[in-house]
């Protein structure tokens, strides 16, 4: 007899880095949610910072259907004109 396989939940995460906060998010299709809110880290510490919350979090990748990461005033005036 062939066995089912478990389904995971799929998650969806967003990120928000502002100027003094960075807030996390993270719904799946249950309606259950996760949330963060602490002081802001640079925009290279982010990965690192958000990989760690999701592991507290015991989220996988495979359980996270969607990453939205947003912050503002990383780009440069070249860039935004662009």
């Amino acid at each position: 007899m062939a066995t089912r396989r478990e389904r995971r939940a799929v998650w969806a995460v967003g990120c928000d880095l502002g100027g003094t906060t960075r807030r996390v998010l993270a719904r799946d299709g249950a309606g259950r949610t996760r949330r963060l809110r602490r002081g802001a880290v640079t925009v290279s510490a982010l990965p690192a910072v958000l990989r760690a919350t999701l592991r507290r979090w015991n989220l996988r990748p495979p359980d996270i259907g969607a990453l939205v990461v947003a912050s503002r005033g990383v780009c440069t005036p070249a860039e935004r004109r662009a």
